[in-house]
């Protein structure tokens, strides 16, 4: 894992031989981790490793004591494959053909519409830095 601790927050680089995830912890909202990036070689698709280094997100924004994991992507594949694992729709992204999700990292965090309303606000702030 590489740490970039930066004005913004702490960014947390996993990486494995064939992939990356990127997930960042600000300041102003250090119990929101953002999941920027989740990136496998096309080479190297459909053998887990996407599921690996997202489970390795998870547990390192829960060793941080984040509460939630929060991510925006467009709707499609993407959406289908962050609903399978355990993420839910908040609301919508700056652009208007993507999509705010989140997931629980297992905390008394609820995702109720006031709650997810915050995480979305979390999120856009985050995105538009």
């Amino acid at each position: 894992m590489i740490k970039d601790i930066n004005d913004y927050g702490i960014d947390l680089f996993i990486t494995s031989e064939y992939g990356l995830c990127r997930i960042t912890i600000p300041n102003k909202t250090p119990t929101v981790a953002f999941l920027s990036t989740v990136i496998v070689d096309e080479k190297h698709r459909n053998q887990g490793l996407g599921n690996k280094l997202l489970d390795s997100a998870k547990l390192i924004a829960k060793e941080y004591h984040c509460e939630v994991l929060t991510l925006q992507c467009d709707e499609g594949w993407k959406a289908d494959w962050y609903k399978r694992k355990g993420f839910m729709i908040i609301g919508e992204g700056y652009d208007p053909n993507m999509i705010i999700m989140s997931y629980n990292l297992g905390s008394t965090f609820d995702l109720s519409e006031d709650n997810g309303n915050t995480c979305y606000k979390c999120h856009l702030y985050w995105a538009n830095r």
